[in-house]
């Protein structure tokens, strides 16, 4: 079948004596008799279907990184030694920071629990950048990450907390990130700061 972005496509239960459901094309008005499974991935498709990764390349790719907290600037090269990925600043390439490392794993591993559309703006408010990376690889940008932060509006109702957003090369708005946003941004390592 010819799959269109334009494709309404309708469910119809499984007929008397039948075990597959069907879906009808309003396009064209084709009918296809489909798997449960497709279905159901049809069905939970704005949960499940979405890409999430926030980067299209690894970490060992990037040779060179910007990292940029609040008005700090702090430049990074990114090393490789056997199988292991090594993280130093520039101004000392000999020494790999592994504070440094495990903090960027992190930060590099972010998962987004919601992701917006383009120009979409999050409820919650425009969030305020609070980190930028920018990866390249021999003097190319490869991407970069931010993330923002929209604050709570009290401090004293319980329960109210900072938001947290991310957005990247791969992304067309913001996405929604979990918690672990803000230990990204609360264990900044000591020679980032």
């Amino acid at each position: 079948p010819h799959w269109s972005r334009q494709a309404v496509w309708w469910h119809t239960p499984a007929p008397p004596g039948g075990t597959l459901p069907y879906l009808r094309d309003e396009a064209d008005g084709r009918v296809y008799l489909v798997a449960r499974s497709l279905l159901s991935d049809f069905q939970a498709a704005s949960s499940l279907l979405v890409e999430r990764r926030l980067h299209a390349f690894r970490v060992e790719e990037a040779d060179r990184l910007r990292v940029s907290v609040g008005s700090q600037t702090r430049e990074v090269v990114v090393s490789r030694n056997n199988d292991q990925t090594r993280l130093a600043l520039a101004s000392t390439p000999a020494e790999p920071d592994a504070a440094l490392k495990t903090w960027h794993d992190r930060a590099f591993a972010l998962w987004p629990t919601e992701v917006l559309g383009k120009g979409e703006v999050p409820t919650e408010g425009s969030p305020q950048t609070a980190l930028r990376i920018d990866y390249s690889s021999r003097g190319r940008p490869l991407g970069y990450l931010e993330v923002g932060k929209v604050a709570a509006l009290s401090t004293s109702a319980e329960g109210t907390k900072d938001t947290f957003f991310a957005r990247s090369e791969r992304t067309l708005g913001w996405a929604k990130l979990g918690t672990d946003a803000q230990n990204v941004l609360g264990d900044l390592p000591a020679s980032l700061r």
